[in-house]
């Protein structure tokens, strides 16, 4: 038997009898309705797979609007930027999040320094003191070393700050005429000629360890050596407290340590734990604390654009 489908409820089918029992129009009224339903019965599928597709185009939009909105749903926007979409470009390491453009750190300000000022000359291989360069030097030690005499007071007001702090420093070398810094130089080739090297090659050992006249900081007057009292070897100075003093404080005096380990590359120089360079407390405190040499000084801020 065929299933028929009620388009009335039982009160509804009641009332429409009870309106039209016993007259042709109450029979035709009730005969109406299954008539509908015929017609009904044959559009049925397709409208209730319309209504369904509705319904779940619904459903999908509104989860889609709710877990997207905050992120965190399954389903991801459809467009994809490659074959396999998120998980492909994070199993690569790619993010699929936009990258701020890279910016370069900004260079501190440096102090009020020129390239003119006494105090910051540069001297090096590159940059050597023209052939008139004769500062105006004061005694610093008994022995017979002398410093440039606008700095000298500072110098000596170091090494009395050490003796108070219990550290014995003690000078061995200063400032350096011309002809006693090319006898040094010479000594240096001689030395590694010595070790077998030929002549330019000699040479060219011997400059990162003693320049010839006019290259070294110390015929500028503004360099000096320095040594523990207790042990004067220059080789055993990093090892020693005065040295340890010196790399706290020397720069609240206007010192820099000119050639340390690690910047063979920077200043040309193999390390030099002794050699110390007076430019000014304000320039030497700034290079301290940004880690720079003072060729990297000249470069990011006095060299010509």
């Amino acid at each position: 038997m065929p299933h028929v489908t009620n388009f009335f409820t039982e009160q509804e089918r009641r009332e429409n009898e009870q309106a039209g029992e016993g007259t042709a129009a109450g029979r035709a009224a009730l005969a109406e309705p299954a008539a509908r339903g015929a017609r009904r019965r044959r559009i049925k599928p397709v409208a209730l797979a319309a209504v369904v597709l509705l319904a779940v185009i619904t459903a999908f939009a509104v989860l889609a609007a709710v877990f997207g909105g905050k992120g965190g749903g399954r389903n991801e926007p459809a467009a994809s930027p490659a074959p396999g979409g998120q998980s492909a470009l994070l199993a690569a390491g790619v993010s699929s999040e936009p990258k701020p453009e890279p910016t370069s750190a900004p260079t501190p300000a440096g102090p009020q320094v020129s390239a003119e000022d006494w105090f910051a000359v540069l001297v090096d291989m590159q940059h050597p003191l023209p052939e008139d360069y004769d500062p105006e030097t004061d005694l610093v030690d008994p022995v017979g070393y002398y410093f440039d005499s606008r700095a000298a007071g500072e110098l000596l007001a170091m090494l009395q700050a050490a003796r108070d702090a219990g550290m014995e420093l003690k000078l061995a070398s200063g400032f350096r005429s011309r002809a006693r810094q090319d006898q040094l130089h010479g000594q240096e080739v001689a030395y590694w000629r010595g070790q077998g090297l030929g002549a330019d090659e000699a040479y060219s050992t011997a400059l990162r360890y003693e320049e010839p006249a006019g290259y070294s900081e110390h015929n500028s007057g503004l360099a000096v050596d320095l040594v523990a009292l207790a042990d004067q070897r220059e080789a055993a100075f990093a090892g020693t407290p005065e040295y340890q003093w010196l790399t706290e404080h020397a720069a609240e005096f206007g010192f820099i340590l000119r050639y340390p380990e690690g910047k063979q590359a920077v200043t040309g120089m193999e390390p030099k734990p002794w050699h110390w360079r007076y430019v000014g407390p304000e320039l030497a405190q700034f290079l301290s604390e940004q880690g720079l040499m003072l060729n990297e000084y000249y470069s990011l801020y006095l060299a010509e654009n």
